[in-house]
């Protein structure tokens, strides 16, 4: 099963009180604790991300590709690099299936600064004391009461070792940006609606040739990277410096020697990539001058070839396993599959 993060807005807060209150009820009816969860909903998370002095970090749990739960934690005041798990909760039907234990581990990774993780949970339930112990949490012996007595919390704790001083901003980057595979999302399709109306905004309609949607996230039904792949094609007659001082700052142009852009990815521009990580959507924008691309060949043939489209999504997870924290790997790894399969989709193409 694939679990994922991804930060969440105020826009989820009733999604997410609604798994809350799920999650929480056969705990409110054991202890009737007035402080559960259960008891509180959209305006308590909403409250969250409008707090005035203590940034809470809001994720929406995924797995599968589907919205399972929640998980939120902040630093603690005065307390540099301790970081306090104040929630999390998965649909009931969807526990004991190790979701939270991932996403604890995964919420660990957006933080660099950490050297110390703490939660509490009810004492007696002894399925939260195995999640946190498989996520490496260990148990303080602290008690405390809580709601007059009604329930008794137990606190764990997870020291966090120094990151080595000579890592590198790859390694970094490998670390907060790691592979992540999701089942198929229709959403991906409205995503790059959105964000080609934005580019035709940003850049003009007469400076562009041509705006598509590529790679997996493009195919329907095919386990993707949640990275919504655009190829940009604009007229040859447009600088292209002028046209990246035309994107807003949450652009980040990437750029390889020379200043060709009839050669592949000389210029690519990718938007949702944080100081922590992945924003809710991921673009990578691929800047060309118009030409008879190899990527929209592969995208027609998975559409048109079901079973293709299996086996290539069968390779990404065998290929996951090895190369979550390398992306370069990753991609050259799928190299020969996708080689091949191109050269079938011209052939196919030029015999119709």
């Amino acid at each position: 099963m694939n679990v994922e993060i991804i930060l969440a807005t105020a826009t989820d807060a009733e999604a997410l009180a609604v798994i809350q209150k799920k999650a929480f009820k056969r705990l409110y009816e054991i202890y009737q604790d007035e402080g559960s969860p259960y008891l509180r909903g959209a305006d308590e998370i909403i409250r969250w991300f409008e707090h005035p002095t203590v940034h809470v970090y809001v994720y929406k749990i995924m797995a599968d590709g589907i919205l399972c739960g929640g998980v939120a934690f902040y630093e603690r005041n005065n307390m540099p690099g301790v970081y306090y798990l104040a929630r999390i909760y998965i649909l009931p039907e969807m526990q004991s299936k190790g979701i939270a234990s991932k996403a604890i581990l995964l919420c660990e990774e957006t933080v660099a600064n950490a050297t110390l993780w703490t939660l509490d949970y009810p004492v007696n339930e002894a399925a939260n004391r195995r999640c946190y112990e498989k996520a490496g949490y260990k148990d303080t012996g602290e008690r405390r009461e809580q709601s007059n007595g009604a329930i008794t919390l137990a606190f764990m704790e997870k020291k966090i070792p120094a990151l080595s001083i000579t890592e590198t901003d790859k390694e970094r980057q490998a670390r907060i940006y790691p592979i992540v595979l999701s089942e198929y999302n229709p959403a991906w399709t409205e995503w790059f609606t959105e964000e080609k109306t934005t580019l035709e905004r940003l850049i003009g309609k007469d400076n562009i040739a041509r705006i598509s949607h590529y790679g997996s996230t493009s195919v329907p039904g095919l386990a993707a990277k949640p990275t919504v792949d655009i190829l940009l094609e604009i007229a040859e007659s447009v600088d292209i410096e002028e046209l990246i001082a035309l994107m807003p700052k949450d652009y980040i142009c990437l750029r390889r020697e020379g200043n060709s852009l009839s050669e592949h990815d000389r210029v690519m521009i990718i938007k949702g990539y944080t100081d922590t990580g992945f924003a809710d959507k991921v673009f990578h924008i691929h800047v060309r001058n118009p030409g008879d691309w190899d990527e929209l060949y592969f995208r027609d043939f998975l559409i048109a070839h079901p079973e293709t489209a299996a086996e290539y999504a069968a390779l990404k997870y065998r290929l996951f396993k090895d190369y979550e924290h390398n992306r370069d790997g990753y991609t050259n790894a799928k190299g020969e599959f996708i080689k091949d399969i191109t050269k079938k989709a011209r052939e196919e193409k030029n015999d119709a």
